[in-house]
C-alpha cells in the first residue's frame, strides 16, 4: 500500500515538474483550426556556385524566424526524396521550402519588416538564384 502511494506521489511530482517546464516557455497564440489561417510559402533555389553548406545554413537561418512574435508555426526543409513524395507530381527542383503560418495579413506584414527577417534576407540573399513566394488564406468550409 505504501509503495502505491509513493509511486502516485512520484508521478504527481513529475507531472507538476513537467507542467512547470512547459509553463516557463513563452506562449504563442493558439493554433487551433480557426487560428493561423494566413499561410506564407517560400521556395528557395540556391545558386550553383553557393558554398556546399549553404542549404544547411539557410535552413538554420529560417529557424531563427520562429522568434518573430507573429509567427504561429514554421516548417522548413529540403525536398522529400522521390521515393517518399507524391508520385509523378511532386516538385524536386528546389533547394529549400519554408512555410510560415500567421493569424492574418497583419502578422505577415509585421514579420516582413521585423529585424530578424531583414537580417535573414541580408545574410542569405547572396545564395539565392530565385525565390518564389506564395501567400494564401486558408478557406474555412
Amino acid at each position: 500500500m505504501n509503495r502505491t502511494r509513493l509511486y502516485a506521489a512520484a508521478l504527481g511530482i513529475a507531472a507538476l515538474a513537467s507542467g512547470a517546464a512547459f509553463a516557463a516557455e513563452p506562449a504563442k497564440a493558439p493554433t487551433d483550426k480557426a487560428a493561423a489561417s494566413y499561410v506564407h510559402v517560400v521556395i528557395f533555389h540556391v545558386k550553383k556556385d553557393a558554398p556546399a553548406d549553404a542549404v544547411g545554413e539557410i535552413i538554420a537561418g529560417c529557424h531563427t524566424l520562429e522568434a518573430i512574435p507573429t509567427v504561429r508555426l514554421l516548417k522548413v526543409g529540403r525536398p522529400a526524396s522521390v521515393d517518399d513524395s507524391t508520385p509523378k507530381v511532386a516538385a524536386h527542383d528546389y533547394d529549400v521550402a519554408l512555410t510560415v503560418l500567421f493569424d492574418d495579413a497583419a502578422g505577415l506584414k509585421t514579420y516582413l519588416v521585423h529585424e530578424t527577417h531583414l537580417k535573414f534576407v541580408h545574410t542569405y540573399d547572396k545564395y539565392f538564384e530565385t525565390v518564389q513566394v506564395y501567400d494564401f488564406v486558408d478557406q474555412n468550409k
